[in-house]
C-alpha cells in the first residue's frame, strides 16, 4: 500500500512538472488558448473524483479515487495560468508565477499526506476480509491512538483545515485562480472541498466515534514503518505553521521561468 501511495503521487509529479515546463517554454503567447480546455478538465476531474470517492466504503479506493480530485485542484492553477496568457498580461508575470508557485506546493504537500495515508491503510488491512474497509477504521482511537491520531491529521490535512499543509496548498491556488481572474474556479475548488469533506471526516468518525469491532484486525507495525509516518505527520503540520522557507525555495525556482 505503501508502493499504491508512491504510484499515486509519483507519476502526477512528472505530468505536472512537465505540463509546468510546456505552459512555461513551449506554448509562450499561446497558451492561453489552452484557458477552456484546462478550466473544464479541472472542474471534471476535481468534481468527478469527488463524487466517486465520496460513494467508497473502502478507505483505499477512497483515497484512490480523491486522488482524481486533487488532480483537478492541480489542473485549476494551471488554468488560472493558461487565462493570464489569454488576457495578454505577458508584461505582468506576477499571476502567472502564483499560479506555477500554487502548483509545486501543492504537489509537493499531496505527496506528503497521501504516501502516509495510504501507509496507515496498509496496516490496518492485512485481514483479508477487511482489506481497507470502514469497518478497520472503527474504535481505532482506543486500540492505538497514536496511530488515530496521525491518521486523523493526514485527513484533516487532505480536507484542506488549517493550520496544516493541505489548508495552504488549497488557499494558495484559490489565490492564483482569483488573481488570475477566474474567481469561478475558485469557487469550484471551495465546493469541491466542502464535498470532499465528508469522506475524510468519515473515517475520522469511525476512528474515534465507533466502538472497535469484535475481532479487530491485526495492527501490522515496523520501526521504518512507524518513523516513516512520524515525519510525515510532523512534516504536514510543520509545512502547515511555517511554510515560508518551502515556499521561499518554490518562487525561487519559478523565478527562473520568466
Amino acid at each position: 500500500t505503501p508502493i499504491t501511495g508512491f504510484l499515486s503521487v509519483g507519476p502526477k509529479i512528472g505530468a505536472f512538472a512537465l505540463l509546468v515546463r510546456i505552459f512555461a517554454d513551449g506554448l509562450g503567447a499561446h497558451g492561453g488558448d489552452w484557458f477552456g480546455v484546462m478550466a473544464i478538465l479541472a472542474v471534471v476531474t476535481m468534481t468527478g473524483g469527488n463524487i466517486v470517492a465520496l460513494t467508497q466504503t473502502n478507505v483505499k479506493r477512497m483515497l484512490a479515487y480523491s486522488s482524481i480530485a486533487h488532480t483537478g485542484y492541480i489542473l485549476a492553477a494551471l488554468a488560472a495560468f493558461a487565462h493570464v496568457s489569454a488576457d495578454n498580461l505577458l508584461g505582468h508575470p506576477d499571476p502567472r508565477a502564483e499560479a506555477i508557485q500554487a502548483v509545486l506546493f501543492y504537489l509537493l504537500g499531496y505527496a506528503v499526506m497521501n504516501v502516509a495515508a495510504f501507509a496507515v491503510v496498509g496496516m490496518l488491512q492485512r485481514d483479508p476480509r477487511r482489506f481497507g474497509g470502514l469497518a478497520g477504521f472503527s474504535g481505532l482511537a482506543a486500540r492505538a491512538p497514536l496511530l488515530a491520531a496521525g491518521m486523523a491529521i493526514l485527513l484533516l490535512s487532505l480536507t484542506g483545515i488549517p493550520p496544516t499543509v493541505g489548508f495552504f496548498a488549497k488557499l494558495y491556488v484559490i489565490i492564483a485562480t482569483v488573481d488570475a481572474g477566474v474567481a469561478w474556479l475558485a469557487v469550484a475548488i471551495a465546493l469541491n472541498a466542502a464535498l470532499a469533506a465528508y469522506y475524510y471526516l468519515r473515517v475520522i468518525v469511525y476512528m474515534y466515534m465507533r466502538d472497535p469491532e469484535a475481532e479487530p484486525a491485526a495492527i501490522e507495525r515496523s520501526a521504518f514503518g512507524s518513523l516513516a509516518l512520524t515525519l510525515s505527520v510532523v512534516g504536514v503540520v510543520v509545512l502547515g505553521l511555517l511554510p515560508e522557507p518551502i515556499l521561499t525555495f518554490v518562487r525561487s525556482s519559478v523565478a527562473s521561468l520568466f
